[in-house]
């Protein structure tokens, strides 16, 4: 194979990476609906014996600060 196929497989590959991170539209327009569902999730994640309830606090507290 050759260098130029191996850089557009490459760059086609970073392309398809960096989309993937980009939030979708109704996270982008609903941030207030984003927490809720994040603190629903530490909710249950505490609920299982998962978190502790100091940091079920603690990441309750970063979520509502962002």
């Amino acid at each position: 194979m050759s260098d130029n196929a191996n850089r557009a497989g490459y760059s086609a590959g970073r392309t398809a990476h960096r989309v993937e991170r980009r939030p979708s539209a109704q996270q982008a327009a609903d941030p207030i609906s984003d927490k809720i569902d994040r603190l629903k999730e530490i909710s249950d994640l505490r609920d299982q014996g998962a978190l502790t309830d100091a940091e079920f606090e603690a990441r309750k507290s970063r979520i509502l600060a962002s």
